[in-house]
């Protein structure tokens, strides 16, 4: 038996998502007519609590053999995500002493299926070797999508982080084996190019130099792409303490494929003062009055470099 699943690695600047879609053909069945009221379970045999199933229950809000048949698509789609592909489900819907129309269900889970291996194609065999341990941990495993979901961002995770940001899956097919309990799921790999930091540009600031964003990001021209190390960007230019924001770095490719490493920034008033001025009248008609003072001018960006400077004065008699 094959079983369509499609699996899409989408990477997006250096965060990974994995989408399962599990397409689930299910028959039809041949319903009253009318929307049940009540809604029993008279057998359950899986992982699925009363509360789960009943919350299901309620949320295909449409009519007769249609809710029955959402509530088994629903049901059927959790339970092979985990790796029961041969549930069954059985409901019926029918009228209590008191006339009211109650779906009655009756689910049996079945027996797990487990995850036999993963098989990737179109990569080299150095590429191979930096996935195998990876691979072969999640062998013999129980199937789930978020088993192979999290094998798959983990091997991204190799890759993205030694060049290679674009690197993704896409899928073929997942296969039982002849005991139909034992799951091979087949993959291409793609490797995208090979990418490096050719420049840091800053966007979003008009007093700080451009430079001082781009030294602070610790990133060199000519670096090699590395993910984990430019999830470390923000927090870094965040300690300059001149910006009230700062994005996480964008990826780009410029003109003569030169890889540009964008930072965002939102600047804030780095500049302060505080100061009181008064007048001290003479003490007698032959005495002048003077004025006295005092003043604290803080700098914290002088001229955008990101240097501070502070004065502070007292005054007397002028």
């Amino acid at each position: 038996m094959t079983i369509n699943i499609l699996f899409r690695a989408l990477y997006n600047l250096g965060r990974i998502r994995i989408v399962a879609v599990l397409f689930v053909l299910l028959p039809h069945g041949i319903f009253a007519q009318t929307s049940p009221q009540k809604f029993s379970i008279i057998k359950n045999n899986s992982f699925l609590n009363a509360g789960e199933i009943q919350q299901l229950f309620q949320a295909t809000a449409v009519y007769g053999s249609l809710q029955t048949d959402s509530l088994r698509y629903k049901l059927a789609r959790i339970l092979q995500n985990e790796g029961y592909f041969y549930p069954a489900i059985e409901m019926q819907i029918t009228l209590n002493e008191n006339a009211d129309s109650v779906m009655e269900l009756r689910l049996n889970a079945g027996e797990r299926s487990k995850l036999h291996s993963i098989q990737v194609t179109g990569a080299v065999q150095d590429d191979l070797l930096l996935m195998q341990d990876i691979l072969a941990g999640s062998a013999e495993q129980h199937f789930s999508v978020a088993l192979v979901a999290a094998t798959l961002d983990e091997i991204l995770k190799r890759f993205i982080n030694s060049g290679y940001p674009f690197a993704a899956f896409n899928s073929r097919q997942v296969h039982t084996g002849p005991d139909s309990l034992h799951v091979t799921v087949f993959l291409e790999f793609v490797k995208g190019r090979y990418c490096t930091i050719d420049e840091v540009a800053a966007q979003g600031n008009t007093e700080t130099k451009s430079y001082v964003i781009a030294r602070q990001s610790r990133m060199l021209p000519g670096t090699v792409y590395n993910q984990s190390e430019i999830d470390k960007i923000k927090s870094r230019v965040m300690r300059l303490r001149l910006f009230s924001e700062v994005s996480d770095p964008q990826y780009v490719i410029g003109k003569d494929a030169k890889g540009i490493l964008i930072i965002g920034v939102k600047e804030k008033n780095n500049n302060t003062f505080d100061g009181i001025v008064g007048f001290m009248p003479g003490a007698n008609a032959d005495e002048k009055g003077y004025f006295t003072g005092m003043a604290n001018i803080q700098m914290r960006n002088l001229f955008g470099t990101g240097r501070g400077a502070a004065i502070r004065g007292i005054t007397h008699g002028c």
